[in-house]
């Protein structure tokens, strides 16, 4: 049976906006002064894996050795707040930022996020007025690019605070050395329920009732980005019993699944367009006053 549906684009005009969530991941991971000799093979074929790989059933001893240490790993993957943040500000004036920040482990690592799902449940949501870069939200952040181990620069992820950051497939990149400006509009999705399809006989779910259950198990909200994640890492338990490193310390590596992804996209969700603008910064002029500065805060990229 076939559902004649419309599809129904307007503007509307509103005095604030829900402010997103930000993920902020350092694209270099891994400090090199923290790495040793023996890392640096573990380092290159860690990099050389991502989410596309091939997995083939675990036929080696690594899940069962009692010289893997989850440390190991963790001890490269180090940068703490005060050493990718230096200064915050919104609204022209200067904001702490572990006040609003928090850290997030994400498929890329530790990130930080602004606005994150627990800020918002503790504080409120978070509304923006106005518009422009005057009252912008800024990040003033130190990157040490001779610590790097890969590239320079940041990936960040704009995404509403209940939902799941995919780092990997989303995002975009900001370099280092630059001052830029990132213009930021929501546009938000609302969709008939079953019978009705979004597209190929796939149905939307109803999320934002208050008899909704979420069928994830890891993360607080439903999202399709969550469910993905949830459901590549049963995927990856079924076939070599192991998890990454980054995934939740919870997680049960023994739970077997046969389900397939069955994700479906909320009816109501929202999504975030945004244009980049950069300008080379600082300006040579300025260096004999930011020195002074930059050294006190300790930075050395």
């Amino acid at each position: 049976m076939n559902y004649s549906t419309k599809t129904s684009n307007k503007i509307v005009m509103v005095t604030s906006v829900p402010f997103p969530a930000i993920t902020i991941c350092n694209i270099s991971e891994n400090q090199l002064q923290d790495i040793q000799v023996d890392d640096v093979n573990d380092l290159e074929s860690y990099h050389h894996l991502d989410e596309h790989s091939v997995i083939e059933n675990n036929n080696s001893d690594l899940s069962n050795s009692s010289n893997y240490n989850i440390d190991d790993i963790d001890h490269l993957n180090n940068y703490s707040l005060s050493d990718f943040f230096m200064f915050c500000s919104q609204n022209r004036k200067v904001i702490q930022c572990e006040d609003y920040i928090v850290r997030k482990t994400t498929q890329l690592g530790l990130c930080y996020t602004f606005n994150s799902y627990e800020y918002s449940q503790s504080k409120g949501q978070m509304y923006v007025q106005t518009t422009g870069t005057q009252t912008a939200l800024t990040f003033n952040m130190k990157l040490n690019q001779h610590h790097s181990d890969q590239g320079v620069g940041i990936r960040i992820v704009l995404h509403e605070p209940g939902e799941e950051p995919d780092v990997l497939n989303k995002g975009f990149n900001i370099a280092e050395g630059f001052s830029s400006y990132v213009s930021i509009s929501m546009t938000k999705y609302e969709y008939l329920p079953s019978p009705y399809s979004i597209s190929d006989n796939q149905h939307c779910i109803i999320t934002n009732t208050p008899d909704f259950v979420s069928p994830l198990q890891f993360y607080p909200k439903y999202s399709y980005s969550a469910c993905l994640i949830e459901c590549r890492r049963d995927f990856i338990i079924q076939i070599c019993a192991c998890k990454s490193v980054f995934d939740p310390v919870d997680f049960d590596i023994h739970y077997k699944t046969t389900k397939q992804c069955n994700c479906q996209q909320p009816c109501e969700f929202v999504e975030y367009q945004y244009s980049i603008s950069s300008a080379i910064s600082p300006a040579k002029i300025y260096l004999p006053f930011l020195k002074p500065i930059y050294q006190d805060k300790n930075f050395t990229g």
